[in-house]
């Protein structure tokens, strides 16, 4: 699709955009959920959530972030 990007790449830009040091540590992960054609996948950070809308493992359409407090626990 036109729209799309590699995973790597998205996660490339993510780093530059969100470090993983300013993310904090994950409050939950949420897993993916769609079909073969569709995966959404949200992460809970401790100061972000991140959301990726893909096409399996190999590319990405839709890329969300929300700096905000997670409200939950995090994992250990």
């Amino acid at each position: 699709m036109k729209n799309e990007m590699s995973m790597n790449g998205v996660q490339e830009a993510l780093n530059e955009l969100v470090p993983p040091a300013a993310r904090g540590a994950i409050c939950e992960d949420h897993g993916a959920v769609g079909s073969v054609y569709s995966l959404n996948r949200t992460i809970d950070y401790e100061n972000v959530f991140i959301t990726m809308i893909t096409r399996g493992d190999s590319a990405v359409s839709h890329v969300f972030v929300q700096w905000t407090k997670c409200p939950g626990k995090l994992q250990r």
